[in-house]
């Protein structure tokens, strides 16, 4: 795929209502007078889709989120050891899949929220046509 400039990063409309709505039953099982807090455990690739979503959020919702951002299997041994947190949102299955294993997970929380994708941006007359050619000669 050729383009001529990178488009900033949005989250998808339904990737920030899907994590909307996460972030909204999370609160509202949090019912108090006062402002509440989550603890968000989130894989530091996430860090500016999460920030920007959790922004939108707390326009219309007294929340307050204290994020702990690192690599995907931190965060899970943090978890197994006792770190206390509202949600995880890892970036692969693998951390989470040893959590539920080891039935760390609250019954039917878990849900697939995000996913990645990897593109490849080539100057416009590049003879790249492909992740082959990064292989090859040109």
């Amino acid at each position: 795929m050729i383009t001529k400039e990178r488009p900033r990063f949005r989250p998808q409309s339904l990737l920030l209502q899907a994590a909307l709505l996460f972030f909204a039953l999370v609160t509202f099982a949090c019912r108090s007078p006062h402002r509440p807090t989550l603890t968000l455990s989130v894989a530091a690739s996430l860090q500016d889709a999460i920030t920007e979503i959790e922004a939108a959020y707390q326009r219309d919702h007294p929340v307050e989120f204290r994020n702990n951002f690192g690599a995907s299997g931190t965060l899970a041994r943090e978890i197994e050891q006792g770190a206390p947190v509202d949600a995880f949102i890892s970036a692969g299955p693998k951390p989470m899949d040893q959590l539920q294993a080891e039935g760390m997970l609250r019954e039917n929380s878990r849900g697939d929220l995000l996913r990645n994708s990897l593109v490849l941006i080539a100057p416009t007359g590049s003879s790249l046509n492909g992740f082959e050619g990064l292989i090859g000669k040109q």
